[in-house]
């Protein structure tokens, strides 16, 4: 009997357990089970930014077509194509716009380079703005589902989608220099945020390299360290310092030095020069005026493109209280959330609001009102809205109906922003829309003349320069611009008169030197002429219009 027991033990045992091979037949199946389900997990994940990208891409589509407008005549189609890599490494030492204080290598750099691979057709210029604007999205998704803020896959993609879609990125993603100089800095931000916020010394170095070259994208990124520790003191990110001075002081060493860096680059390449110049004091209203703006921009955009508006074109009492109202509830949802989407929605505001600060007003620049400058704040809006969407609780048919409802205002942005398309075909649709949004803007007026010139239309050129004049009589670029236009059709002594008028409102203009020196060299005023040839390469030692007309000028 005991034998027997014990063979139907060992049998039984054999039952359960089986022979070496079954044991590893069934975990075989538990693994490939388990990494099926690992497999469509990922495969999940991976369709909702899939979807995103796509739908992006297919709203801004349009851009493609789209042709050079505005700053991309200097910053693109007037420059040499770069002959060597010593060519796109000058840059970095060079100031970004003849005439004003931006220094802003790590964007124009992309522009060079690709002057370099296609010359002047605008439609590979056009698909990398796509690209960034894309990217920028997908990193406002990434930021979003960062763990500290416990923002859903779907609220965060509803979201992004919003952010992707909406006219402010539009005005990023067509036009190329503008848009590119505000995409790259805030495609680097959002990337040293999101590094920001994970632990790790690799991820720590990340942030610091993406901090310092979204600063020699644009100097609007100088705002980046408080958004690093509005973060640290908001405790959401994986290591914050808490309370500790040393801490602190080891965690933003690294900072100090790259902003100190930075600071020492821009003196050495503008000589001194180019710093920045107090405005608030003379405007006090102005940073306040700024933030309704982005406001009313972001909740209550126009249909159409009103491109850098005046104060008396933007102000719309009808959007901005709609603008203030939608802000209003999106900061009480928000609020009564639990103590992490408070968190969260404290830090996206702060984010949006510490955005502003550059583009405030509260120094000189030289449009007051612009679209682009709200494109990170717009980021934290987003964020906003993800953390109150979050802190509802409700049945699961009122969390469907407040997603079609997110989905409905992204369509209804996406509608806004291709229905913007026409306006950036050209240089002439471009500035027809400026003028006819706003009659009085000077800006616009300068463009269709340089439109007309290059066709040889001396009657509509010389019209819209002298509106311009009209308009603003101290306009230096009007006077120059009118002055080689009638240069060019051989009336000199009008042109020295425009080309005199624009070198006292701006004496640092090389060009304006140069043709006037062509203007007196006309008339027979020879030493004038050989003056102001002079004075054209004491400011700009290359130009080689000024050099070739001296030397012919001397061998008379």
């Amino acid at each position: 009997m005991t034998a027997v027991a014990s063979r139907s033990a060992s049998l039984d045992g054999f039952g359960r357990r089986g022979s070496h091979g079954a044991v590893a037949a069934e975990a075989s199946d538990s693994q490939q089970a388990t990494a099926e389900r690992g497999g469509r997990r990922r495969l999940l994940a991976a369709v909702g930014p899939l979807a995103l990208a796509l739908f992006v891409a297919g709203v801004h589509l349009p851009a493609l077509e789209s042709g050079f407008v505005y700053d991309d005549r200097i910053l693109i189609l007037e420059q040499p194509p770069p002959r060597d890599l010593r060519d796109l490494a000058r840059v970095f030492a060079e100031r970004h716009w003849f005439n004003l204080p931006y220094y802003r290598p790590v964007s124009r750099v992309t522009m060079v380079w690709q002057k370099g691979l296609h010359g002047n057709e605008p439609g590979p210029y056009h698909a990398f703005n796509l690209g960034l604007g894309v990217a920028a999205t997908l990193l406002v998704f990434a930021l979003l589902r960062q763990p500290a803020f416990g923002v859903g896959r779907v609220p965060a993609l509803a979201a992004a989608a919003l952010f992707g879609a909406h006219p402010v990125i539009a005005d990023c993603i067509y036009p190329i220099s503008s848009g590119r100089e505000t995409l790259i800095p805030v495609v680097l931000s959002l990337a040293s945020l999101i590094a920001w916020l994970r632990a790790g010394a690799a991820r720590r170095a990340t942030a610091l390299v993406a901090l310092a070259l979204a600063l020699l994208a644009k100097e609007q990124s100088v705002v980046l360290p408080l958004c690093l520790a509005w973060a640290d003191a908001l405790g959401v990110s994986q290591d914050p310092p808490g309370r500790s001075a040393r801490r602190w002081w080891r965690r933003y060493l690294p900072v100090l030095a790259i902003l100190a860096g930075y600071a020492a680059l821009r003196t050495l390449v503008f000589g001194g020069g180019g710093g920045p110049r107090v405005a608030v004091l003379a405007q006090p209203l102005a940073p306040v005026l700024s933030v309704l703006y982005t406001l009313q921009t972001i909740f209550a955009p126009f249909v159409e493109l009103v491109y850098e508006p005046r104060l008396a074109v933007w102000l719309s009492p009808p959007r901005l209280a709609v603008a203030l109202l939608a802000a209003l509830a999106l900061a009480v949802a928000a609020a009564r959330g639990p103590a992490r989407g408070r968190r969260a929605g404290l830090f996206f505001a702060g984010v949006a609001l510490l955005s502003l600060a550059p583009t405030a007003n509260l120094l000189v620049q030289e449009a007051p009102f612009a679209e682009r400058y709200g494109l990170l704040a717009l980021t934290g809006v987003a964020g906003v809205a993800a953390s109150a969407a979050c802190a509802r609780r409700g049945s699961r048919a009122a969390g469907r109906a407040a997603l079609a409802a997110a989905l409905l205002v992204a369509l209804g942005a996406a509608a806004l922003s291709r229905a913007r398309a026409p306006a950036f075909a050209d240089d002439l649709a471009f500035h027809t829309q400026w003028l006819r949004t706003d009659p009085e803007a000077a800006q616009p007026q300068v463009g269709l003349g340089q439109w007309f010139a290059e066709r040889g239309s001396l009657a509509e050129s010389r019209a819209h320069y002298e509106a311009a004049i009209a308009l603003r009589p101290d306009y230096a670029v009007a006077h120059a611009s009118l002055g080689a236009v009638l240069l060019a059709h051989g009336q000199d002594a009008e042109a020295a008169l425009q080309l005199e008028r624009a070198a006292v409102l701006d004496p640092d203009a090389a060009t304006t030197w140069s043709n006037l020196g062509v203007a007196f060299a006309r008339l027979g005023r020879t030493a004038d002429a050989e003056a102001a040839y002079g004075r054209a390469l004491e400011l700009e030692p290359g130009l080689a219009a000024a050099r070739h007309n001296l030397d012919a000028l001397r061998s008379r």
